[in-house]
């Protein structure tokens, strides 16, 4: 982070409800090692996360947002996060750049700001060659909010992943304020669809819903695994994650595939051991 950088306010905001420190100190263990300074706040319900946890995570420098109000709501978490983000951001909106991201599966190698943040969001894609049509799990969340016609019309359409969007304040409010309504037009029923946000969030972008969305290729800043093979990235001896084309990612999602075996227990024992 740069002398200029150091004057702003950043924010990573995510939820780990029914997490435990161990699934969670991977995320947190690595942020710190990259020497990133901003907030990090984490939605977690108390019903669903021991004591023991809220109070480690305390203790990593993390701030713990209580999440209770989802057990009144219908929906799947995955969408119901993203109603306490626009509220938490509503009330918090002091915050210059922001990263809404998950948290069991994402590990960082480098400041996760690290980018032009003149841009006001970023959407980041999964594989290039995986379309949307030839995802069992993508074409079913598309077709269960919005029917087999849209699905068809996004068939051919790159995959954006939905766990992972940075943007200024302003960029993030409009896409929070997106997402819940293009929910509010879906089918009532694909609410409670696990993973639902991201048939949403696919809508938001291909159909154009805000103006100013840059679309990052993968592995450029985001590596995200779950549709790239175990060629496209591996572990290297210093333990860090290694595309295929020799660059690392600042930040690593979805490392906890099948396919990606070897780059999960190399992170594991890095990370997870207290």
């Amino acid at each position: 982070m740069t002398a200029s950088d150091s004057i702003k306010k950043y924010l990573i905001l995510g939820a780990a409800l029914g997490y435990d420190a161990k699934q969670l100190r991977p995320f947190v263990t690595s942020l710190n090692e990259t020497g990133y300074e901003g907030e990090t706040v984490l939605l977690v319900s108390p019903s669903k996360t021991k004591p023991g946890t809220i109070e480690t995570l305390r203790s990593w420098g993390v701030t713990v947002e209580p999440f209770e109000t989802w057990r009144l709501m219908s929906a799947c978490m995955h969408f119901a996060r993203h109603v306490k983000y626009l509220e938490f951001l509503t009330e918090h909106p002091g915050y210059d750049y922001i990263l809404l991201a998950d948290t069991r599966d994402i590990v960082f190698q480098k400041d996760p700001f690290c980018l032009d943040k003149s841009r006001s969001l970023y959407f980041f894609t999964e594989s290039e060659t995986v379309k949307i049509g030839n995802c069992a799990s993508n074409s079913k969340w598309i077709e269960a909010g919005f029917g087999a016609l849209k699905l068809q019309s996004l068939s051919h359409k790159t995959i954006s992943c939905s766990g992972t969007v940075m943007g200024n304040h302003d960029g993030i409010m409009a896409y929070l304020s997106a997402m819940i309504s293009v929910a509010s037009k879906a089918d009532a029923a694909s609410l409670t669809v696990e993973g639902i946000d991201q048939g949403f969030h696919n809508v938001i972008l291909h159909d154009k819903l805000i103006a100013d969305i840059h679309l990052m290729k993968n592995q450029d800043h985001i590596a995200t695994l779950g549709l790239l093979g175990p060629d496209d990235i591996s572990l290297a001896e210093d333990g860090r994650a290694i595309n295929a084309d020799g660059t690392a990612s600042p930040i690593v999602h979805q490392y906890d595939y099948p396919s990606h075996d070897a780059l999960y227990h190399g992170i594991m024992e890095r990370y997870a051991r207290p």
